[in-house]
């Protein structure tokens, strides 16, 4: 598992793609979840699926415990996001489950995004 967590500062879209560029994952899971999210994950192709808290054009907005970054990954691990009860969860699900539960997704303020060739609701976490 490799992460990047920034505290303070930045990093650009060219510069997470070079850093990915890097490594080859069997799947790799890029998330922002930030202002504009859409535009950083917008390069992304196998072996990476990108999912953004927001569109590239639109604001962002989360708090603790209330992003949809923290729902994204409590997905994993979680029965009641297994929606169609195969005993895995997929992108996709992971999705729906943060969405259902960040209150500016469910309230349609937001709208996050998966930028994926392959099928979102077939790519599951190894």
């Amino acid at each position: 598992l490799t992460s990047i967590k920034l505290v303070e500062g930045g990093l650009s879209r060219r510069e997470l793609k070079e850093y990915c560029d890097k490594i080859t994952p069997k799947l790799g899971i890029i998330t922002v979840d930030t202002c504009h999210a859409g535009g950083m994950i917008d390069w992304c192709q196998p072996p990476y699926v990108g999912v953004a808290g927001t569109q590239e054009d639109a604001l962002g907005y989360s708090k603790i415990h209330d992003s949809f970054g923290g729902y994204f990954y409590l997905a994993w691990g979680n029965k009641d996001a297994d929606a169609n009860m195969d005993k895995k969860i997929s992108i996709q699900e992971a999705v729906e489950y943060a969405k259902e539960r960040h209150s500016w997704s469910r309230k349609g303020l937001v709208h996050p995004v998966i930028n994926s060739d392959k099928n979102p609701d077939k790519m599951y976490v190894p």
